[in-house]
């Protein structure tokens, strides 16, 4: 069993004289705003001897800390710690520690999302319903050097690669360029108060053009718009 030092600012810390004894084990560092998923993620890695948690944190900053003190191989990091982005944790895990590769560990299963985070770097990708032995596989894999991606999230990429594409439902040329700075805006999940504050332009206008585009592109809903824009290429 893991000792950990009393919590300083959200850290937790592994003894360090137990860190230098087990060089050849896969380093891990757990972040997660939850201290109930940190706790299970460690309590099933626990009896796991070729991988050991040298610390956690709760916040993007302890990530940080713990990256740049000890060095970890990998980084587990759930999606909703402060500043409550997604690209700061890889931003942040990459700037402190390069060798150091990342997991997100998730209930997220947006495929636009994970092709962000692919693309910004991370190596795995897990649901929180990972049980211990997805769970050993991913830090094996990507501590070897390789790309672990969670089953359901493989599920869906093939349904959306094999699925018939829809014919576009409205041609490019009938989107307006507000309208598309607008759609771009709803993709990255702004509200109607901050695309206003954003485009410096009224809440009235920025609704006028909302609807204009449900109707152009057939959408019943925000997620129909964001679905259109991915499928097209507008975003």
């Amino acid at each position: 069993m893991h000792r950990f030092l009393p919590p300083i600012f959200g850290v937790y810390q592994n003894n360090l004289n137990q860190i230098s004894m087990h060089t050849d084990r896969i380093k891990v560092i757990l972040a997660d705003a939850n201290q109930l998923i940190r706790v299970g993620t460690r309590s099933l890695l626990a009896d796991t001897a070729d991988i050991e948690i040298i610390g956690e944190t709760d916040h993007v900053g302890g990530v940080v800390r713990l990256a740049e003190d000890y060095q970890p191989d990998i980084l587990i990091a759930g999606l909703n710690m402060p500043p409550f982005t997604d690209h700061s944790i890889v931003k942040a895990a990459k700037e402190a520690c390069r060798p150091m590769e990342l997991i997100i560990l998730t209930n997220k299963t947006d495929s636009r999302l994970v092709r962000q985070l692919l693309r910004s770097g991370i190596r795995g990708f897990l649901l929180k319903t990972a049980g211990t032995r997805e769970l050993n596989d991913a830090i094996r894999d990507v501590a070897a050097g390789g790309f672990y991606i969670h089953q359901q999230i493989k599920d869906i990429f093939m349904e959306r690669l094999i699925a018939p594409r829809p014919e576009p439902l409205c041609e490019q040329a009938s989107i307006s360029r507000r309208e598309k700075e607008i759609l771009g805006l709803i993709v990255k999940e702004f509200v109607n108060n901050e695309i206003a504050e954003e485009l410096h332009i009224s809440i009235h206008t920025v609704e006028t053009h909302r609807k204009k585009l449900l109707q152009k592109t057939g959408s019943r809903n925000t997620a129909g718009l964001v679905r259109y824009a991915v499928e097209n290429g507008i975003c």
